[in-house]
């Protein structure tokens, strides 16, 4: 039973960092310049989650397509910055995830109820 709970919960992180891997490169981005690799490392450091280059790289370039980020030589890596536009989509793109999480705070006291009290079902 305890293995199920694990994988779930590593399923669902996961799919939170998939889901929202734009919004967490942009917010990165947004500190400091970086690269694929702090992305990935970033990712698990915070979430446990080691996602491949395969993923991070194409939407690194997407984003770039996309003008909100441009990228620069810096020795032997390939660091990212926000551009202009990107700084006003990360903006908004910070209020709808915001929205979003009000959402699924409700839902999930509606499905926890109680058991929202008891911080050892929080971790």
């Amino acid at each position: 039973m305890q293995n199920l709970i694990i994988n779930v919960s590593r399923e669902i992180r996961y799919k939170c960092v998939r889901s929202f891997l734009d919004f967490i490169i942009l917010g990165l981005i947004r500190k400091k310049p970086i690269s694929g690799y702090d992305v990935i490392t970033y990712i698990y450091d915070r979430f446990q989650i080691l996602l491949s280059p395969g993923t991070v790289y194409p939407t690194l370039n997407t984003l770039e397509e996309q003008g909100l980020v441009s990228s620069f030589a810096d020795s032997r890596k390939k660091l990212y910055t926000l551009t202009k536009k990107g700084e006003n989509v990360i903006n908004q793109m910070a209020i709808e995830y915001l929205k979003c999480y009000v959402q699924l705070d409700t839902l999930s006291r509606l499905l926890l109820g109680s058991k929202l009290t008891d911080s050892s079902q929080l971790i």
